[in-house]
């Protein structure tokens, strides 16, 4: 599930949230490694791992926030969150080169062969694969709330903190 919100949902509520509960991490560091940060280890709820967390940064405000199940594919969260963020770029950058390569081969300026058509499909397929990390050269990255690298997983004391903030 996907959800926009900001700390103003949280400072809302009637409880205090300590300041460095609130943390988000960039989208692009979430899709890094084709999907590192989602592979399950055997022991997947016993993850004493701190790098995980330490991805994260202290936040006035994220974006979206991602919720997701223990037990789910990591290659299976990487391509919908590929498919959600990242499309609708892809497709935009497909059809903008595939125009071009039409004007391109009707004015002869490049040969009118097959293998031009390719163009569109790479492109798609780079930016739909790479788009977080291109987007982050002119803009600003998504911040994102993922619970396995924004909750400490680690220090069982800030995990159960972490945990009940979310409420």
């Amino acid at each position: 599930m996907v959800f926009r919100a900001s700390t103003a949902s949280f400072t809302s509520l009637q409880s205090y949230v300590e300041p460095e509960l609130l943390r988000g991490v960039p989208l692009h560091e979430c899709l890094s490694g084709w999907g590192k940060h989602w592979q399950q280890a055997e022991n997947a709820m016993l993850c004493t791992d701190r790098s995980a967390y330490d991805l994260g940064k202290q936040i006035e405000e994220y974006d979206v926030f991602l919720s997701h199940d223990w037990a789910t594919s990591r290659y299976l969260k990487l391509f919908s969150m590929m498919i959600i963020f990242n499309s609708r770029a892809a497709f935009f950058c497909s059809f903008a080169v595939s125009v071009l390569t039409g004007f391109l081969r009707a004015y002869q300026l490049i040969p009118d062969q097959m293998w031009t058509i390719c163009f569109g499909y790479v492109v798609y397929t780079v930016v739909l694969c790479f788009w977080q990390r291109l987007r982050r050269l002119c803009f600003r990255p998504l911040i994102v709330f993922v619970d396995k690298l924004c909750i400490a997983q680690h220090d069982e004391e800030l995990k159960e903190k972490g945990i009940l903030a979310l409420a």
